[in-house]
C-alpha cells in the first residue's frame, strides 16, 4: 500500500503523480502559490536553445521566432557572454 499525503492547506489528499516528481511538497496543486507559466524554445544559431518565458497576454502565434522583447534582451546578454 502506497503511503498518501495530505495537503496542508485543504487536507485533501495529495495526487502521487505530483509526489513523485516534487517529493517535499506540502501543497496540492490547488493550494500551490507557485503560478504555472507558458515557455517556449528558442534556438538562436547556437548549438543548444535557451528556455523563454511567454507571458500570458502574449499574443498566439505558429511563429517559433516570434519572441517577446524582455526574452531577446535576455539572449543578447547571453550571446555576449558566450563571446
Amino acid at each position: 500500500m502506497t503511503d498518501q499525503k495530505r495537503c496542508e492547506g485543504c487536507r485533501d489528499i495529495i495526487d502521487p503523480r505530483r509526489l513523485k516528481a516534487l517529493p517535499n511538497t506540502k501543497t496540492c496543486t490547488k493550494c500551490s502559490t507557485v503560478k504555472k507559466v507558458k515557455t517556449e524554445m528558442v534556438y538562436n544559431g547556437k548549438t543548444a536553445g535557451v528556455l523563454a518565458v511567454v507571458p500570458d497576454e502574449a499574443p498566439s502565434t505558429d511563429s517559433p521566432f516570434d519572441i517577446d522583447a524582455e526574452s531577446e534582451r535576455l539572449l543578447s546578454e547571453k550571446d555576449d557572454d558566450w563571446q
